[in-house]
């Protein structure tokens, strides 16, 4: 799997190994096959982080090659229908193929369009396809302990975000 991503995704996007990392560099040896646990402890540069935004804003196409299949990129950044149906008054926001998205305007500041990927404490990369936007927030912790999460990242990051767009830029 490291390999298929180095080479398949990270290569062509200009994003050298000393940018990014899984599983906190840890493998596990399986039948002779190196493998890393990609659900946690993937590491981005800013930089890195941002050329992956930029993969699913351009959908799935870098440099004039089909990187990942734009079938896919529509899944990803739109509802999985789990659960099966929008909850009322929800208290997060609903999820795509290992996205997180605004489809049901959760962020009232976001367009519906808007997807998000967040790591561990307040990493997160937001992508808006139809602003072509892309936008990352590496560093520590946003907010008091206890506070609420995504009010927290709605509060201190996508509001301020988001008023600072010029229309027409």
């Amino acid at each position: 799997m490291k390999s298929f991503l180095r080479d398949r995704i990270n290569k062509p996007l200009g994003i050298f190994s000393n940018a990014w990392g899984l599983s906190y560099g840890d493998s596990y040896q399986v039948d002779g096959m190196t493998l890393y646990a990609i659900g946690s402890g993937a590491v981005y540069s800013a930089r890195a982080a941002a050329r992956l935004g930029e993969l699913f804003v351009r959908n799935g196409e870098w440099n004039g090659r089909q990187l990942i299949d734009s079938v896919w990129v529509s899944r990803a950044l739109s509802y999985a229908n789990s659960p099966p149906s929008p909850a009322v008054g929800a208290t997060e926001p609903e999820v795509g193929l290992g996205w997180g998205v605004n489809s049901n305007g959760f962020f009232s500041c976001l367009p519906e369009d808007a997807a998000f990927s967040v790591g561990n404490g307040y990493q997160i990369v937001l992508v808006v396809p139809s602003q072509r936007l892309v936008a990352v927030l590496i560093g520590g912790s946003l907010g008091e302990p206890g506070d609420d999460f995504w009010q927290t990242v709605e509060q201190q990051f996508f509001k301020p975000l988001m008023a600072s767009i010029v229309p027409g830029s």
